[in-house]
């Protein structure tokens, strides 16, 4: 990943939450550079999961990231 894919990658999370395969989708990066970077950026306490979603490609509760610092929200548990 190079220095301008950085850029948008943190612009994008900047300009509100998003999953990671949304984010690639958005900076037209790989969904793989994508993880990378969110997970330094977790390690460096610069993003927190917010919440759970479902990827128009059928995966289920995946992660919503945004910028700042705060608890990550577990994912609910399907009741029984």
């Amino acid at each position: 990943m190079n220095i301008v894919q950085t850029v948008a990658l943190f612009k994008a999370l900047f300009e509100g939450p998003l999953s990671r395969n949304a984010l690639a989708r958005k900076t037209n990066t790989h969904p793989k550079s994508a993880g990378r970077l969110i997970a330094e950026m977790k390690a460096q306490g610069l993003v927190y999961v917010i919440g759970y979603t479902n990827e128009s490609d059928g995966r289920n509760r995946v992660k919503v990231y945004a910028m700042g610092q705060g608890e990550d929200v577990l994912p609910e548990r399907p009741s029984t």
